[in-house]
């Protein structure tokens, strides 16, 4: 296994099979994935999908090949988004009902500025190493070539620029701010102030390789959960990272952050909250060792979690209980869709989980 393989591998997915979907497309369609539009099938549907947001009253997946999907009727019908490339995407945010963006494998970041209908590219592998490039020269330049962090940058950069290894964007997220942080494979991070002028980032984070799988703001704070227990927070808005200790080394999957502190959760059901911004931690008292994927954080500010099983909790302050099933195993993303019921994705598509909607969770 090679790129964010404990994720895909809780997620119940084959990596080979997903990092191998460019190549693939590239001899079928004699086109890179890059360069080839997402096919439009009538199976669109059915694929695999990664990520889910809502734009205003619409559902947006995302998915493998480029697969974008939209729904106007709260997730029980889903039409195909016109896509310039066929690489798989991974993670998708709405900054405003208008305005998306969905970011995944090659470097791949797309805008959309219609609700998730059509959507452009802004950015690829080769920008985020040119980007790296210079930030690396940047930070020679204000700091000199032996400071530490100038050393850091630049040996990032070079290792981007010659290693052969894709590196997936994992999640997309927005402060208060309106700042976008893109998080990937192998330690890299960037930051932009309005989605279309981007800066690397990953050197803020120290010497990390590992792959970051969530990224969360709050007031000034910037957490990020990743591979082997990697948990890292900021209390400046990103301009210094802290490695935390976690209690336990597996990954973690998914996380939440609020003014109630930090829920992350991930490997083998493990998963933690803190109240003290990381200082200490209390584990969830989960009944399975089941690997969780994909958390929602609701209105009422209780959190949902959901299993590779497809079963559901929902957290109220310490309190933890089972709220229902999810319809798909391997679920990786939930949203709310306008009528209040809960949408899933994973990798049999996207659906409605029958009979559970935001009243039944309340207390």
């Amino acid at each position: 296994m090679d790129v964010a393989a404990q994720k895909w591998r809780a997620l119940g997915l084959c990596l080979p099979l997903i990092l191998g979907m460019g190549a693939m497309d590239a001899s079928a369609r004699e086109a890179p994935p890059l360069e080839q539009p997402a096919l439009i099938s009538p199976q669109a549907a059915r694929t695999v999908l990664l990520g889910l947001a809502r734009a205003g009253e619409r559902l947006v997946a995302v998915g493998e090949r480029g697969i974008i999907l939209y729904s106007d009727d709260n997730g029980v019908g889903w039409q195909q988004a016109r896509v310039p490339v066929s690489v798989t995407l991974i993670s998708i945010i709405f900054t405003r009902p208008s305005q998306g963006w969905a970011a995944g494998h090659n470097g791949v970041l797309l805008r959309s500025d219609d609700a998730g209908a059509t959507w452009q590219r802004v950015l690829d592998r080769r920008d985020v190493v040119l980007l790296h490039q210079r930030a690396a020269e940047q930070l020679a330049t204000q700091r000199g070539q032996d400071d530490d962090r100038a050393r850091l940058a630049r040996r990032q950069a070079e290792q981007l620029a010659t290693d052969e290894r894709d590196s997936p964007w994992l999640d997309l997220s927005m402060d208060a701010q309106g700042r976008l942080w893109l998080a990937a494979a192998y330690g890299v991070l960037m930051r932009s102030n309005d989605g279309q002028q981007w800066e690397a980032w990953s050197s803020h984070l120290g010497n990390i390789d590992r792959h970051l799988y969530a990224v969360k703001v709050w007031e000034g704070q910037v957490v990020i959960v990743g591979e082997q227990g990697l948990l890292l927070r900021s209390i400046d808005d990103g301009e210094n990272f802290q490695v935390l200790d976690l209690p336990y080394e597996g990954s973690m999957f998914t996380l939440q952050l609020g003014a109630d502190g930090m829920v992350l959760a991930g490997l083998r059901g493990n998963g933690f909250r803190s109240s003290d911004g990381g200082n200490s931690f209390t584990p969830l008292a989960l009944p399975a060792p089941v690997s969780l994927t994909a958390s929602l954080r609701l209105p009422d500010q209780s959190i949902l979690l959901a299993d590779q099983a497809g079963g559901l909790y929902r957290l109220a302050g310490e309190a933890l209980s089972r709220v229902g099933t999810a319809p798909l195993g391997n679920p990786s993303a939930l949203a709310l869709a306008a009528d209040g019921s809960l949408v899933v994705s994973g990798s049999q598509g996207a659906a409605r989980v029958a009979g559970l909607s935001i009243e039944s969770v309340t207390p």
